[in-house]
């Protein structure tokens, strides 16, 4: 930003130089910039009907420090599609200052159909921040509900029957 200060604007007094009555100063104001960083969910996977915890890492990435309750967005779309089953459900963030993050946690969301979801977290909704960059608010990732183990048995030897659904829920064989 650049400002301008003027003595005798008017030129009213007369003077021997005109040419100095006018001097301008450049100065920069510190602003913020939201951006969503992750979404974590309290069960990676929730089987249908658990209710579960969503938090989503918020960043304030500018240099300006930001005042409370600007408003962050959970949506979650149970059959990834777009067409958002859930939210919008907003909660406000508390003040965070310029490089620095907070969590915020939408807690016990029923999950009631079993599939492929996608969740998307806002921050900065509906856009009450003046931010160099607008199109860095959201993310959005997808999660699976249902399937919680699925042993092959195909190991060829010893105790372990390895769990290939991704959820780490490995088996112990005994007679």
């Amino acid at each position: 930003h650049e400002v301008e200060s003027c003595a005798d604007a008017g030129r009213i007094i007369g003077e021997s130089s005109e040419t100095n009555n006018c001097t301008t100063k450049l100065f920069t104001v510190p602003s913020s910039d939201l951006t969503v960083e992750s979404i974590t969910l309290s069960k990676p996977n929730p089987a249908v009907g658990d209710s579960i915890n969503f938090s989503a890492s918020v960043k304030n990435k500018g240099s300006g420090n930001l005042a409370a309750n600007t408003i962050a967005t959970l949506r979650v779309d149970f059959i990834n599609n777009s067409m958002w089953n859930i939210g919008p459900l907003n909660l406000t963030t508390e003040s965070l200052a310029g490089a620095s993050t907070t969590i915020i946690t939408w807690s016990n969301i029923q999950i009631t159909r079993e599939g492929t979801h996608k969740v998307e977290v806002c921050a900065d909704n509906p856009d009450d921040v003046f931010e160099p960059d607008e199109t860095n608010n959201c993310i959005s990732q997808t999660f699976s509900t249902g399937l919680h183990a699925h042993w092959k048995f195909d190991e060829g030897s010893g105790s372990t029957a390895n769990d290939s659904s991704g959820a780490a829920n490995h088996g112990t064989l005994s007679n």
